[in-house]
C-alpha cells in the first residue's frame, strides 16, 4: 500500500512535469502531425498505463 502511494504520487508528479515540459518548449521530437493536445494525452495514457502494470507486477510479486 506505501508503495502504490509513493507510485500514484510519482504519477501526479509526472503529468506536472509534462506541463511544465509543454511550456517550456522541451518536448520529445513527436512528429509534426501530433499536436500539444496530443502529445500529453498520449504521455497520459503511457504513464497509466505504466503505472497500472507496476501495480499488477507488485499485486503478483508480493
Amino acid at each position: 500500500m506505501f508503495l502504490r502511494g509513493i507510485l500514484l504520487r510519482n504519477y501526479l508528479l509526472d503529468l506536472e512535469l509534462a506541463k511544465f515540459m509543454r511550456k517550456s518548449d522541451m518536448t520529445l521530437p513527436f512528429p509534426n502531425s501530433f499536436t500539444d493536445e496530443k502529445k500529453e494525452w498520449m504521455h497520459r495514457l503511457f504513464l497509466l498505463v505504466f503505472y497500472i502494470v507496476t501495480f499488477l507486477h507488485q499485486g503478483i510479486y508480493t
